[in-house]
């Protein structure tokens, strides 16, 4: 795992907030984030950038209630769905529960890949911060 901030200027690259009206790329840095440093989700150092579904949909619910649940902006069946759109670049794996399992372990989980957020970010030309460094040596 990444230590803390580390990972933030990489999901800035996949998600970069340039359209304040892209609502979905806004709600998916959104969870990106959420997931990475959030307080409700599993510990991550137990178990990685993860959450339950339900957990996911009450972060989504209470924070973006405006966004998440207008159906003239928001067109999705499912969170599912939704972050395993094309647009979302496989950073988040949804893992749904075998049958026969647990009682405890039938809760769909969503987790935060990432060696993934890392690879479409280079993809892309990299995190804003490793350009510049790249670039020129910072003048001191």
């Amino acid at each position: 795992m990444p230590p803390a901030g580390e990972l933030i200027p990489y999901i800035n690259a996949v998600f970069p907030a340039r359209d304040a009206t892209d609502y979905n790329l806004l709600l998916r840095r959104a969870v990106a984030l959420w997931l990475y440093g959030g307080e409700y989700r599993y510990p991550k150092d137990v178990l990685g950038y993860q959450s339950s579904m339900y957990l996911l949909g009450h972060f989504l619910n209470i924070t973006f209630c405006d966004i998440w649940q207008d159906k003239g902006r928001m067109q999705w069946r499912s969170i599912a769905d939704f972050l395993q759109h094309p647009d979302s670049h496989g950073v988040f794996d949804v893992v749904t529960p075998k049958e026969g399992s647990a009682p405890g372990d039938r809760t769909q989980v969503v987790r935060l890949n990432p060696a993934q957020v890392r690879a479409v970010a280079l993809e892309a030309g990299g995190p804003l911060e490793l350009q510049f460094s790249a670039e020129e040596p910072d003048p001191v």
